[in-house]
Protein backbone atom coordinates (compact mmCIF):
# COMPACT_ATOMS: atom_id res chain seq x y z
CA UNK A 1 0.00 0.00 0.00
CA UNK A 2 2.75 2.47 0.94
CA UNK A 3 4.76 1.51 -2.12
CA UNK A 4 1.81 2.33 -4.39
CA UNK A 5 1.27 5.63 -2.60
CA UNK A 6 4.83 6.79 -3.17
CA UNK A 7 4.99 5.49 -6.75
CA UNK A 8 1.80 7.39 -7.56
CA UNK A 9 3.51 10.50 -6.21
CA UNK A 10 6.40 9.78 -8.59
CA UNK A 11 3.94 9.57 -11.48
CA UNK A 12 2.34 12.88 -10.45
CA UNK A 13 5.74 14.55 -10.38
CA UNK A 14 6.74 13.07 -13.75
CA UNK A 15 3.62 14.46 -15.43
CA UNK A 16 4.61 18.00 -14.42
CA UNK A 17 7.25 18.03 -17.17
CA UNK A 18 4.66 18.23 -19.96
CA UNK A 19 6.53 18.04 -23.26
CA UNK A 20 9.72 19.62 -21.90
CA UNK A 21 11.59 16.30 -21.76
CA UNK A 22 11.55 16.05 -25.56
CA UNK A 23 12.38 12.53 -26.70
CA UNK A 24 13.43 11.58 -23.17
CA UNK A 25 10.90 9.91 -20.83
CA UNK A 26 8.95 11.67 -18.11
CA UNK A 27 10.24 10.42 -14.77
CA UNK A 28 9.50 11.25 -11.13
CA UNK A 29 11.34 10.21 -7.98
CA UNK A 30 10.79 10.33 -4.22
CA UNK A 31 13.16 9.58 -1.31
CA UNK A 32 11.56 8.22 1.87
CA UNK A 33 13.21 7.85 5.28
CA UNK A 34 11.48 6.87 8.54
CA UNK A 35 8.11 6.90 6.78
CA UNK A 36 8.42 10.47 5.50
CA UNK A 37 9.35 12.04 2.18
CA UNK A 38 12.65 13.88 2.57
CA UNK A 39 13.24 14.66 -1.11
CA UNK A 40 11.49 14.52 -4.45
CA UNK A 41 12.09 15.58 -8.02
CA UNK A 42 11.32 14.99 -11.67
CA UNK A 43 13.08 15.18 -15.02
CA UNK A 44 12.20 18.75 -15.94
CA UNK A 45 13.65 19.18 -19.40
CA UNK A 46 15.62 17.45 -22.14
CA UNK A 47 19.30 17.31 -21.28
CA UNK A 48 18.71 18.34 -17.68
CA UNK A 49 19.27 16.36 -14.47
CA UNK A 50 17.28 13.15 -14.17
CA UNK A 51 14.54 12.69 -11.58
CA UNK A 52 16.75 10.78 -9.15
CA UNK A 53 19.37 13.53 -9.13
CA UNK A 54 16.70 16.21 -8.64
CA UNK A 55 15.37 14.21 -5.68
CA UNK A 56 18.80 13.93 -4.06
CA UNK A 57 19.49 17.63 -4.55
CA UNK A 58 16.12 18.59 -3.03
CA UNK A 59 16.90 17.02 0.34
CA UNK A 60 17.55 19.86 2.82
CA UNK A 61 20.95 19.98 4.51
CA UNK A 62 19.38 19.13 7.86
CA UNK A 63 18.16 15.81 6.46
CA UNK A 64 21.08 14.76 4.26
CA UNK A 65 22.15 12.22 6.88
CA UNK A 66 18.86 10.37 6.37
CA UNK A 67 19.65 9.50 2.74
CA UNK A 68 21.92 6.61 3.73
CA UNK A 69 19.61 3.65 4.33
CA UNK A 70 16.57 5.39 2.82
CA UNK A 71 14.23 4.03 0.15
CA UNK A 72 14.10 5.64 -3.27
CA UNK A 73 10.95 5.43 -5.38
CA UNK A 74 11.20 6.11 -9.10
CA UNK A 75 8.69 5.79 -11.92
CA UNK A 76 11.26 4.40 -14.39
CA UNK A 77 14.28 2.15 -13.98
CA UNK A 78 17.40 4.23 -13.20
CA UNK A 79 19.84 4.48 -16.09
CA UNK A 80 23.21 2.72 -15.92
CA UNK A 81 24.90 4.32 -18.94
CA UNK A 82 26.48 7.66 -19.78
CA UNK A 83 24.19 9.78 -21.96
CA UNK A 84 23.70 13.52 -21.62
CA UNK A 85 24.10 12.97 -17.88
CA UNK A 86 26.02 10.44 -15.74
CA UNK A 87 24.32 7.15 -14.74
CA UNK A 88 21.71 7.61 -12.02
CA UNK A 89 22.42 4.10 -10.73
CA UNK A 90 25.95 5.21 -9.79
CA UNK A 91 24.63 8.15 -7.75
CA UNK A 92 22.12 5.89 -5.97
CA UNK A 93 24.91 3.50 -5.06
CA UNK A 94 27.20 6.32 -3.91
CA UNK A 95 24.46 7.78 -1.70
CA UNK A 96 24.04 4.36 -0.02
CA UNK A 97 20.32 4.03 -0.69
CA UNK A 98 19.11 0.78 0.87
CA UNK A 99 16.12 -0.01 -1.35
CA UNK A 100 14.80 1.15 -4.75
CA UNK A 101 11.15 0.69 -5.72
CA UNK A 102 10.54 0.99 -9.47
CA UNK A 103 7.33 1.42 -11.41
CA UNK A 104 8.40 0.50 -14.98
CA UNK A 105 11.40 -1.15 -16.56
CA UNK A 106 13.19 1.06 -19.10
CA UNK A 107 12.46 -0.21 -22.67
CA UNK A 108 15.53 1.57 -24.06
CA UNK A 109 18.09 -1.06 -25.11
CA UNK A 110 20.79 1.09 -23.51
CA UNK A 111 19.16 0.34 -20.15
CA UNK A 112 16.55 -2.46 -20.35
CA UNK A 113 17.32 -4.09 -17.01
CA UNK A 114 20.96 -3.06 -16.65
CA UNK A 115 20.06 -0.39 -14.10
CA UNK A 116 18.26 -2.93 -11.93
CA UNK A 117 21.12 -5.40 -12.29
CA UNK A 118 23.71 -2.83 -11.28
CA UNK A 119 21.76 -1.88 -8.17
CA UNK A 120 21.38 -5.52 -7.14
CA UNK A 121 25.08 -6.18 -7.71
CA UNK A 122 25.75 -3.46 -5.17
CA UNK A 123 23.49 -5.06 -2.57
CA UNK A 124 20.59 -2.67 -3.03
CA UNK A 125 17.17 -4.26 -2.68
CA UNK A 126 15.06 -3.68 -5.80
CA UNK A 127 11.29 -4.02 -6.14
CA UNK A 128 9.94 -3.45 -9.66
CA UNK A 129 6.52 -3.37 -11.32
CA UNK A 130 4.59 -1.35 -8.72
CA UNK A 131 1.72 0.41 -10.58
CA UNK A 132 3.35 -0.85 -13.76
CA UNK A 133 0.38 -0.20 -16.06
CA UNK A 134 0.29 3.46 -15.07
CA UNK A 135 4.02 3.77 -15.52
CA UNK A 136 3.96 2.10 -18.93
CA UNK A 137 1.18 4.46 -20.07
CA UNK A 138 3.22 7.47 -18.97
CA UNK A 139 6.23 6.50 -21.10
CA UNK A 140 4.29 5.57 -24.26
CA UNK A 141 5.53 8.71 -26.06
CA UNK A 142 9.10 7.71 -25.14
CA UNK A 143 8.53 4.23 -26.60
CA UNK A 144 7.30 5.79 -29.86
CA UNK A 145 10.32 8.09 -29.96
CA UNK A 146 12.66 5.12 -29.62
CA UNK A 147 11.39 4.20 -33.11
CA UNK A 148 12.48 7.66 -34.32
CA UNK A 149 8.94 8.88 -34.98
CA UNK A 150 6.63 11.21 -33.02
CA UNK A 151 3.90 10.00 -30.68
CA UNK A 152 0.65 10.53 -32.59
CA UNK A 153 -2.61 11.63 -30.94
CA UNK A 154 -5.69 11.74 -33.16
CA UNK A 155 -8.32 14.23 -32.00
CA UNK A 156 -11.88 14.17 -33.30
CA UNK A 157 -14.77 16.42 -32.33
CA UNK A 158 -17.98 14.94 -33.72
CA UNK A 159 -21.67 15.73 -33.57
CA UNK A 160 -24.10 13.44 -31.79
CA UNK A 161 -24.94 11.89 -35.18
CA UNK A 162 -21.33 11.33 -36.24
CA UNK A 163 -20.29 14.32 -38.36
CA UNK A 164 -17.31 16.64 -37.88
CA UNK A 165 -18.61 19.57 -39.90
CA UNK A 166 -19.33 20.84 -43.38
CA UNK A 167 -17.22 21.38 -46.49
CA UNK A 168 -18.92 24.68 -47.17
CA UNK A 169 -19.07 26.43 -43.80
CA UNK A 170 -17.49 26.51 -40.36
CA UNK A 171 -19.57 24.82 -37.65
CA UNK A 172 -18.70 25.07 -33.95
CA UNK A 173 -19.43 21.84 -32.11
CA UNK A 174 -17.65 21.50 -28.74
CA UNK A 175 -18.57 23.42 -25.60
CA UNK A 176 -16.31 25.90 -23.84
CA UNK A 177 -14.94 23.33 -21.40
CA UNK A 178 -13.99 20.90 -24.17
CA UNK A 179 -12.39 23.72 -26.15
CA UNK A 180 -10.28 24.80 -23.18
CA UNK A 181 -9.21 21.18 -22.63
CA UNK A 182 -8.12 21.00 -26.28
CA UNK A 183 -5.88 24.02 -25.73
CA UNK A 184 -4.36 22.29 -22.70
CA UNK A 185 -3.61 19.28 -24.93
CA UNK A 186 -1.91 21.60 -27.41
CA UNK A 187 0.39 22.89 -24.68
CA UNK A 188 1.50 19.32 -23.96
CA UNK A 189 2.70 18.39 -27.46
CA UNK A 190 5.42 19.58 -29.81
CA UNK A 191 3.30 19.79 -32.95
CA UNK A 192 -0.31 20.26 -34.04
CA UNK A 193 -1.41 19.04 -37.47
CA UNK A 194 -4.23 19.88 -39.89
CA UNK A 195 -4.78 19.68 -43.64
CA UNK A 196 -5.10 22.48 -46.16
CA UNK A 197 -8.89 22.23 -46.41
CA UNK A 198 -9.28 22.79 -42.66
CA UNK A 199 -6.78 25.64 -42.77
CA UNK A 200 -8.65 27.42 -45.56
CA UNK A 201 -12.21 26.82 -44.27
CA UNK A 202 -11.62 27.46 -40.54
CA UNK A 203 -8.48 29.65 -40.67
CA UNK A 204 -7.49 28.45 -37.16
CA UNK A 205 -4.69 29.97 -35.11
CA UNK A 206 -3.72 26.58 -33.59
CA UNK A 207 -2.28 28.17 -30.47
CA UNK A 208 -2.81 27.83 -26.72
CA UNK A 209 -4.58 31.12 -26.10
CA UNK A 210 -7.06 29.49 -23.67
CA UNK A 211 -4.39 27.73 -21.61
CA UNK A 212 -0.99 28.82 -20.22
CA UNK A 213 1.90 27.13 -21.98
CA UNK A 214 3.94 27.10 -25.14
CA UNK A 215 2.37 27.06 -28.58
CA UNK A 216 3.03 23.86 -30.53
CA UNK A 217 4.66 23.94 -33.95
CA UNK A 218 1.92 24.07 -36.59
CA UNK A 219 2.36 21.22 -39.08
CA UNK A 220 0.21 21.73 -42.16
CA UNK A 221 -0.44 19.38 -45.08
CA UNK A 222 -0.63 21.63 -48.15
CA UNK A 223 0.46 19.48 -51.11
CA UNK A 224 0.06 22.15 -53.77
CA UNK A 225 0.65 25.24 -51.59
CA UNK A 226 -2.87 26.56 -52.03
CA UNK A 227 -3.28 28.15 -48.60
CA UNK A 228 -3.14 31.96 -48.98
CA UNK A 229 -0.33 33.83 -47.22
CA UNK A 230 -2.95 35.84 -45.32
CA UNK A 231 -3.97 32.67 -43.44
CA UNK A 232 -3.24 32.50 -39.72
CA UNK A 233 -0.80 29.63 -40.17
CA UNK A 234 1.65 32.13 -41.67
CA UNK A 235 1.56 34.56 -38.73
CA UNK A 236 4.32 34.92 -36.13
CA UNK A 237 2.39 33.51 -33.16
CA UNK A 238 4.06 30.10 -33.58
CA UNK A 239 6.46 28.25 -35.86
CA UNK A 240 4.97 26.49 -38.87
CA UNK A 241 6.09 23.54 -41.01
CA UNK A 242 4.21 23.18 -44.28
CA UNK A 243 4.39 19.71 -45.81
CA UNK A 244 4.06 19.97 -49.58
CA UNK A 245 4.98 18.30 -52.88
CA UNK A 246 6.61 21.27 -54.59
CA UNK A 247 9.62 22.73 -52.79
CA UNK A 248 11.80 23.18 -49.73
CA UNK A 249 12.06 26.78 -48.62
CA UNK A 250 12.40 28.98 -45.54
CA UNK A 251 9.52 31.39 -46.12
CA UNK A 252 10.34 33.42 -43.00
CA UNK A 253 12.00 33.00 -39.64
CA UNK A 254 9.07 30.92 -38.39
CA UNK A 255 7.65 29.27 -41.56
CA UNK A 256 9.39 26.40 -43.34
CA UNK A 257 8.27 24.52 -46.45
CA UNK A 258 9.26 20.83 -46.49
CA UNK A 259 8.94 18.86 -49.72
CA UNK A 260 7.69 15.35 -48.89
CA UNK A 261 6.80 14.38 -52.47
CA UNK A 262 8.90 11.20 -52.38
CA UNK A 263 8.15 10.25 -48.78
CA UNK A 264 5.68 7.81 -47.28
CA UNK A 265 3.76 8.89 -44.19
CA UNK A 266 6.22 7.03 -41.96
CA UNK A 267 9.18 8.68 -43.69
CA UNK A 268 7.50 12.07 -43.28
CA UNK A 269 7.10 11.40 -39.56
CA UNK A 270 10.78 10.48 -39.39
CA UNK A 271 11.63 13.85 -40.97
CA UNK A 272 9.46 15.68 -38.42
CA UNK A 273 11.10 13.75 -35.59
CA UNK A 274 14.53 14.87 -36.81
CA UNK A 275 13.19 18.42 -36.74
CA UNK A 276 12.43 18.07 -33.02
CA UNK A 277 8.75 17.16 -33.24
CA UNK A 278 8.43 14.35 -30.70
CA UNK A 279 4.63 14.38 -30.34
CA UNK A 280 1.81 15.54 -32.62
CA UNK A 281 -1.83 16.30 -31.95
CA UNK A 282 -3.63 15.65 -35.23
CA UNK A 283 -6.75 17.84 -35.29
CA UNK A 284 -8.03 17.00 -38.74
CA UNK A 285 -9.83 17.03 -40.97
CA UNK A 286 -11.12 13.63 -41.98
CA UNK A 287 -8.66 13.00 -44.84
CA UNK A 288 -5.70 13.89 -42.63
CA UNK A 289 -6.83 11.65 -39.78
CA UNK A 290 -7.79 8.81 -42.13
CA UNK A 291 -4.25 8.50 -43.52
CA UNK A 292 -2.90 7.83 -40.03
CA UNK A 293 -5.61 5.27 -39.30
CA UNK A 294 -5.12 3.44 -42.60
CA UNK A 295 -1.33 3.36 -42.12
CA UNK A 296 -1.65 2.23 -38.51
CA UNK A 297 0.61 5.13 -37.53
CA UNK A 298 -1.16 6.42 -34.46
CA UNK A 299 -0.90 5.80 -30.72
CA UNK A 300 -3.86 7.45 -29.08
CA UNK A 301 -7.29 8.74 -30.04
CA UNK A 302 -9.25 11.45 -28.22
CA UNK A 303 -12.86 11.56 -29.37
CA UNK A 304 -15.18 14.30 -28.16
CA UNK A 305 -18.85 13.60 -28.97
CA UNK A 306 -21.09 16.62 -28.50
CA UNK A 307 -24.81 16.87 -27.90
CA UNK A 308 -25.21 18.83 -31.13
CA UNK A 309 -26.81 17.01 -34.12
CA UNK A 310 -25.96 18.21 -37.63
CA UNK A 311 -28.08 16.11 -39.97
CA UNK A 312 -31.39 17.68 -40.98
CA UNK A 313 -30.31 21.03 -39.55
CA UNK A 314 -29.96 22.81 -42.88
CA UNK A 315 -26.21 22.27 -43.25
CA UNK A 316 -24.82 21.29 -46.64
CA UNK A 317 -21.96 18.90 -47.55
CA UNK A 318 -21.62 17.30 -44.14
CA UNK A 319 -18.45 15.31 -43.47
CA UNK A 320 -18.58 12.00 -41.60
CA UNK A 321 -16.19 11.57 -38.67
CA UNK A 322 -13.47 8.94 -38.99
CA UNK A 323 -13.86 5.88 -36.80
CA UNK A 324 -10.96 5.17 -34.47
CA UNK A 325 -10.94 1.54 -33.43
CA UNK A 326 -8.93 0.80 -30.31
CA UNK A 327 -9.05 -0.01 -26.63
CA UNK A 328 -11.04 2.55 -24.65
CA UNK A 329 -8.97 3.40 -21.56
CA UNK A 330 -11.07 6.27 -20.23
CA UNK A 331 -14.48 7.82 -20.72
CA UNK A 332 -15.76 10.98 -19.08
CA UNK A 333 -18.31 13.73 -19.59
CA UNK A 334 -17.38 17.39 -20.00
CA UNK A 335 -20.57 19.28 -19.16
CA UNK A 336 -22.51 17.40 -21.82
CA UNK A 337 -19.70 16.53 -24.23
CA UNK A 338 -18.47 12.94 -23.97
CA UNK A 339 -14.73 12.30 -24.10
CA UNK A 340 -13.30 8.88 -24.90
CA UNK A 341 -9.57 8.09 -24.84
CA UNK A 342 -8.64 5.06 -26.93
CA UNK A 343 -5.26 3.43 -27.43
CA UNK A 344 -4.21 1.50 -30.53
CA UNK A 345 -4.19 -2.24 -30.00
CA UNK A 346 -0.74 -3.63 -30.66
Amino acid sequence: MQDSLYINRCLELAALAGSQTGSNPKVGSVIVAAGKIIGEGYHKKYGGPHAEIEAFESVPASKKHLIEGATMYVSLEPCAHFGKTPPCADRIIAEKIKKVVICSKDPNQLVNGSGIQKLKENRIEVLAGIEGEKGDALIEPFVANLKKIPYIILKIVESSDGFIGSLSEKIWLSNQFSTTLSHKWRSEVDGIMIGSRTAILDNPSLNTRLWPGKNPVRVIWDANLVIPRSNHIYNEVANTIILNKIKDENVSENVTLVNVCKYSLKETLEVLFKMGINSILVEGGTATIRQFIEAGLWNEGRIITTKVPLQNQGYQELVKASKIEGKCVNETFLFGDRLRIVKKKE
